[in-house]
């Protein structure tokens, strides 16, 4: 077992945020870079591009959206 360590924890949280916030980027940006058209045949509106980039299309982790 091992000992629970803050800084440790604190370390991979950071990562874990950072690891994130760079898939958002990227989901958004590719998004962003899709004509009218495209975002409608993947269901997608303009308006909508940033919560698709941070929650997922049904509003769900964007984990693995824009991979």
């Amino acid at each position: 077992m091992t000992a629970f360590i803050p800084g440790v924890i604190s370390l991979k949280n950071l990562i874990a945020r950072t690891v994130r916030w760079r898939l958002e980027r990227r989901t958004y940006a590719e998004l962003k870079s899709l004509d009218d058209r495209m975002l409608a045949d993947i269901g997608i509106s303009r308006g909508e591009i940033r919560s698709v980039a941070s929650h997922g299309r049904h509003g769900h982790e964007a984990a693995g959206f824009g991979a």
